[in-house]
């Protein structure tokens, strides 16, 4: 197994994105907050698989932040299998998930439309340990959670 971790950071941006509320009114209060979050904000959201690093940014973060509380708890159960899909312009990245024991079993599937840069990644698998990897992601939600409160 290898060593997983989230790390990120955000700056306002300068000048912000033109956020329109009515164009994701139908989404949850959280997420609204997000998509304004990340029409002003702007920063790296690296995904850690021992010395692979996958450059992502915030805008990704909109494409999975809702999937959070289902991926925690299809992997918490042994022989659950989940996806994230990083869907932003300029990203189109499918993370397959698999619950193995100790072990979350993750296959990279780049989209069509994926920069030159992911392409080595296709068809590549690693694992790392479940209980570290549901533990990141419920660190990032919680972080994000408390930024978006903030505002």
């Amino acid at each position: 197994m290898v060593p997983f971790s989230i790390t990120t950071s955000w700056e306002p941006r300068r000048p912000p994105r033109h956020f329109d509320e009515a164009g994701v009114a139908l989404w949850s209060a959280e997420m609204r907050a997000l998509f304004r979050f990340v029409a002003e904000f702007d920063g790296p959201l690296t995904l850690h698989f021992g010395d692979l690093a996958i450059e992502l940014d915030l805008d990704d973060l909109r494409h999975v932040y809702d999937d959070v509380d289902e991926l925690v708890s299809t992997l918490e159960t042994q022989g659950g299998a989940s996806e994230l899909i990083f869907a932003a312009q300029g990203t189109s990245l499918r993370l397959a998930l698999s619950r193995t024991g100790e072990a979350v079993t993750v296959s990279f599937q780049p989209g069509h439309t994926a920069p030159a840069q992911f392409a080595p990644l296709a068809g590549r698998t690693v694992e790392v340990d479940a209980n570290r990897f549901i533990s990141a992601w419920l660190d990032l939600r919680d972080r994000v959670r408390s930024a978006l409160s903030e505002r």
